[in-house]
């Protein structure tokens, strides 16, 4: 049994030595920086409102927040576009968007119609940078909302409100967002970070086909740690590429503030940059909650 031991000592060794040997070593890796790019991300406010967010990527490498990096006004002044020429065509009519004041990147039109079943055409260059891009998306039938209702709760010492959503699907296959917005004085919302304020939805929710039972949604979103009497929510019917878009955004940790990570391989429909230029009419309602 002491011979039989041993040798089996000896052919473990043996095999550690074999596999070391076989082992590569290490070699360094550089890597090239990946090229800037223009970031876009779009809105649609009811009443003719459309906002255009324009943004430029980085390597991912030169920002890690394990090293110590931090999301600094400089770095932000950096990566937003305040100087960009906007435009959205559409019907054969070109509004050129004006860059919002005190909000650098974010550019706005009050007088954009939002026609239905309308192909419109974004075409974004910025002259510091000389990089342009473009894109193109169809104005999608609005959604319906049939209703919507709140009940404040509690679990565990934490406040909760569900959100309780209804509204039939449109003809055809859809894809569904559903927003809820936090309003200005929330107090569990206020950041100094403009990638984290109350410009971005509170909470998310997307819904697609088989969500929906006999062609109709009833669905409840739990909210934590909320406290107000007043939320709104909106729904949007959306395409097939942005529901895709945000799906692999959200599996990435946020689908609206991620700032500093760079969106090479979400899916995009911007020619020549990231992004995602959407054309979504969104259908909204104030819930105050008793």
């Amino acid at each position: 049994n002491f011979n039989k031991m041993k040798n089996i000592i000896y052919i473990l060794f043996g095999l550690t030595v074999i596999l070391t040997s076989c082992t590569p070593k290490p070699q360094p890796l550089t890597l090239d920086e990946a090229e800037t790019k223009l970031v876009i991300s779009s809105q649609i406010i009811p009443n003719q409102i459309m906002v255009v967010t324009v943004s430029k990527s980085f390597g991912a490498l030169s920002f890690n927040s394990d090293n110590g990096d931090t999301l600094t006004d400089e770095l932000i002044n950096q990566l937003l576009v305040s100087n960009g020429i906007v435009t959205v065509s559409y019907q054969g009519i070109t509004d050129t968007l004006f860059a919002v004041p005190n909000t650098p990147g974010v550019y706005a039109s009050l007088n954009t119609p939002q026609f239905l079943n309308t192909q419109y055409t974004l075409n974004v260059h910025d002259p510091e940078t000389g990089l342009s891009v473009n894109s193109s998306e169809f104005m999608l039938e609005q959604a319906q909302i049939d209703s919507v209702s709140g009940l404040k709760g509690q679990t565990a010492g934490v406040d909760y409100i569900d959100v309780n959503l209804k509204f039939p699907d449109l003809n055809g296959t859809n894809w569904y967002m559903a927003n809820i917005y936090t309003t200005s004085d929330d107090t569990l919302t206020t950041s100094t970070d403009p990638f984290n304020n109350n410009s971005v939805p509170t909470q998310t929710v997307l819904f697609e086909q088989a969500d929906f039972t006999n062609n109709y949604l009833d669905s409840t979103i739990r909210i934590f740690d909320w406290t107000q009497d007043t939320l709104f929510v909106s729904v949007s019917n959306i395409s097939e590429g942005y529901y895709t878009y945000l799906r692999q955004r959200e599996r990435g940790g946020n689908i609206f503030t991620s700032v500093v990570g760079e969106p090479i391989n979400y899916s995009t429909n911007i020619n020549g940059g990231y992004g995602y230029f959407t054309t979504h009419y969104p259908n909204g309602r104030m819930l105050i909650i008793p």
